[in-house]
Protein backbone atom coordinates (compact mmCIF):
# COMPACT_ATOMS: atom_id res chain seq x y z
CA UNK A 1 0.00 0.00 0.00
CA UNK A 2 2.67 2.42 0.69
CA UNK A 3 3.75 2.16 -3.03
CA UNK A 4 0.57 3.19 -3.78
CA UNK A 5 0.11 5.78 -1.53
CA UNK A 6 3.52 6.84 -2.83
CA UNK A 7 2.22 7.18 -6.45
CA UNK A 8 -1.00 9.13 -5.30
CA UNK A 9 1.49 11.40 -3.38
CA UNK A 10 3.19 11.91 -6.63
CA UNK A 11 -0.27 12.81 -8.39
CA UNK A 12 -1.83 14.75 -6.14
CA UNK A 13 1.38 16.31 -4.14
CA UNK A 14 -0.28 15.25 -0.64
CA UNK A 15 1.63 14.46 2.55
CA UNK A 16 2.15 10.58 2.69
CA UNK A 17 2.32 9.46 6.00
CA UNK A 18 3.21 5.11 6.36
CA UNK A 19 3.17 2.93 9.03
CA UNK A 20 4.79 -0.76 8.79
CA UNK A 21 4.35 -3.39 11.24
CA UNK A 22 7.44 -5.83 10.57
CA UNK A 23 11.54 -4.88 10.88
CA UNK A 24 13.57 -4.59 8.27
CA UNK A 25 17.20 -5.94 7.29
CA UNK A 26 17.72 -5.31 3.25
CA UNK A 27 20.67 -5.74 1.68
CA UNK A 28 21.25 -2.12 -0.33
CA UNK A 29 22.11 -3.82 -2.92
CA UNK A 30 18.74 -5.85 -3.77
CA UNK A 31 16.07 -4.38 -5.96
CA UNK A 32 13.33 -4.90 -3.47
CA UNK A 33 15.73 -2.95 -0.65
CA UNK A 34 16.00 0.45 -3.61
CA UNK A 35 12.01 0.37 -4.16
CA UNK A 36 11.54 0.37 -0.33
CA UNK A 37 13.94 3.46 -0.33
CA UNK A 38 12.12 5.38 -2.38
CA UNK A 39 8.88 4.89 -1.33
CA UNK A 40 9.70 5.47 2.07
CA UNK A 41 11.72 8.27 1.20
CA UNK A 42 8.60 9.80 -0.50
CA UNK A 43 7.28 9.60 3.10
CA UNK A 44 6.46 12.94 5.68
CA UNK A 45 6.18 10.05 8.28
CA UNK A 46 6.71 6.38 8.96
CA UNK A 47 5.33 5.22 12.10
CA UNK A 48 6.91 1.56 12.97
CA UNK A 49 6.21 -0.63 16.27
CA UNK A 50 9.51 -0.65 17.82
CA UNK A 51 12.60 0.85 18.07
CA UNK A 52 14.80 -1.96 16.08
CA UNK A 53 12.75 -1.37 13.29
CA UNK A 54 13.54 2.11 13.14
CA UNK A 55 17.04 1.39 13.45
CA UNK A 56 16.92 -0.75 10.13
CA UNK A 57 15.39 2.27 8.38
CA UNK A 58 18.14 4.66 9.33
CA UNK A 59 20.83 1.98 8.32
CA UNK A 60 19.13 2.57 5.09
CA UNK A 61 19.04 5.70 4.86
CA UNK A 62 15.84 7.33 5.95
CA UNK A 63 16.21 10.76 7.95
CA UNK A 64 15.23 9.98 11.69
CA UNK A 65 12.78 13.06 11.67
CA UNK A 66 11.09 11.03 9.49
CA UNK A 67 11.07 7.73 11.68
CA UNK A 68 8.34 7.99 14.43
CA UNK A 69 7.81 4.67 16.75
CA UNK A 70 4.57 4.37 17.64
CA UNK A 71 3.66 1.87 20.60
CA UNK A 72 0.12 2.21 21.12
CA UNK A 73 -1.85 1.51 18.41
CA UNK A 74 -4.96 0.63 20.58
CA UNK A 75 -7.85 3.28 21.73
CA UNK A 76 -7.25 2.69 25.61
CA UNK A 77 -10.33 4.79 26.20
CA UNK A 78 -12.32 2.09 24.03
CA UNK A 79 -10.42 -1.43 25.39
CA UNK A 80 -9.86 -0.89 28.46
CA UNK A 81 -9.13 -3.95 31.58
CA UNK A 82 -12.08 -5.18 33.34
CA UNK A 83 -10.66 -7.25 35.33
CA UNK A 84 -8.54 -10.69 34.74
CA UNK A 85 -11.40 -12.99 37.03
CA UNK A 86 -14.57 -11.59 34.82
CA UNK A 87 -12.14 -12.12 31.59
CA UNK A 88 -11.13 -15.65 32.52
CA UNK A 89 -14.87 -16.38 33.84
CA UNK A 90 -16.13 -15.22 30.54
CA UNK A 91 -13.48 -17.36 28.33
CA UNK A 92 -14.26 -20.06 30.82
CA UNK A 93 -10.95 -20.52 32.18
CA UNK A 94 -9.71 -21.31 35.42
CA UNK A 95 -8.13 -18.93 37.41
CA UNK A 96 -5.10 -21.32 38.66
CA UNK A 97 -4.59 -21.90 34.55
CA UNK A 98 -1.60 -20.20 33.11
CA UNK A 99 -3.18 -18.53 29.94
CA UNK A 100 -0.99 -17.89 26.71
CA UNK A 101 -2.98 -15.29 24.72
CA UNK A 102 -2.58 -14.41 20.91
CA UNK A 103 -4.47 -11.64 19.40
CA UNK A 104 -3.26 -10.65 15.83
CA UNK A 105 -3.32 -11.87 12.28
CA UNK A 106 -2.96 -15.65 11.27
CA UNK A 107 0.25 -15.42 9.58
CA UNK A 108 3.47 -17.46 9.13
CA UNK A 109 5.49 -13.86 10.04
CA UNK A 110 3.51 -13.61 13.39
CA UNK A 111 4.93 -17.05 14.78
CA UNK A 112 1.52 -18.32 15.07
CA UNK A 113 2.58 -21.97 13.40
CA UNK A 114 5.10 -21.77 16.12
CA UNK A 115 2.92 -21.42 18.86
CA UNK A 116 0.26 -24.06 17.59
CA UNK A 117 2.70 -26.67 17.40
CA UNK A 118 4.03 -25.78 20.88
CA UNK A 119 0.37 -25.79 21.55
CA UNK A 120 0.41 -29.46 21.17
CA UNK A 121 2.74 -30.38 23.29
CA UNK A 122 1.93 -27.84 26.34
CA UNK A 123 1.00 -29.31 29.78
CA UNK A 124 -3.09 -29.59 30.23
CA UNK A 125 -2.42 -26.51 33.31
CA UNK A 126 -2.04 -24.65 30.44
CA UNK A 127 -4.06 -22.61 28.17
CA UNK A 128 -3.98 -21.07 25.33
CA UNK A 129 -6.01 -18.79 23.21
CA UNK A 130 -6.23 -17.43 19.95
CA UNK A 131 -8.02 -14.56 18.54
CA UNK A 132 -8.05 -13.05 15.22
CA UNK A 133 -7.79 -13.73 11.63
CA UNK A 134 -5.91 -14.49 8.70
CA UNK A 135 -5.17 -17.43 6.13
CA UNK A 136 -4.03 -19.58 8.93
CA UNK A 137 -7.36 -19.21 10.50
CA UNK A 138 -8.23 -23.04 9.92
Amino acid sequence: MAIVGALLNLLFNKKLVVNTHVSFSFNKNNIYSKLLFLVLSRASKILVLTNQAKLELLKMGIPEDKVLVYHQWIDKNLFREKGKEKGREKLRIHINKFMVFFAGRFVKAKGIELLLHASNKVNKNVKIVFVGSGPLKD
